[in-house]
């Protein structure tokens, strides 16, 4: 399908293929950093001070990997359909051929995945707040510390 990205083919083959390959890497290193970050922002809308940026990378430290991949099992499924929709343009209806109001849909859908990711991934990210604060709570009852 690469091949039909640009009129036969052609330069704009290489340059899709390289913009997905870099979106790619670079949206994978940019998700493990944000995986490190995640509980922060729960913190945040609980008005948990003691939660910032440094601390949430200190609670994901030894399960950044599973941070990272439950992030990517909940928004990689729309980040692939959001990259396929851009593809499918592209390779299926070409620069000539691509009429504005198929773009103004195509638009109106990936932003649609966008919020049903960024939703799915605030709910991913609270619960395990909620559930480390429990764990926290409960650690610290059971040492005989106070919260």
């Amino acid at each position: 399908l690469l091949s039909h990205a640009g009129p036969n083919g052609g330069p704009m083959a290489g340059f899709f293929t390289f913009a997905l390959l870099f979106n790619v890497v670079v949206g994978l290193a940019v998700y493990y950093f944000g995986s490190r970050f995640l509980l922060a922002f729960p913190a945040a809308a609980v008005d948990d001070t003691a939660v910032g940026l440094s601390a949430s990378w200190d609670l994901t430290d030894g399960n950044s990997l599973r941070f990272f991949a439950a992030l990517i099992l909940v928004a990689g499924p729309f980040m692939l359909l959001e990259y396929l929709g851009a593809y499918l343009g592209v390779a299926l209806f070409g620069r000539a051929l691509f009429s504005p109001s198929l773009a103004a849909i195509l638009i109106v859908v990936q932003q649609a995945l966008y919020f049903i990711a960024i939703a799915l991934t605030t709910t991913a990210a609270s619960i395990t707040y909620r559930t480390l604060k429990e764990l926290d709570t409960a650690a610290r009852a059971a040492a005989g510390e106070t919260a």
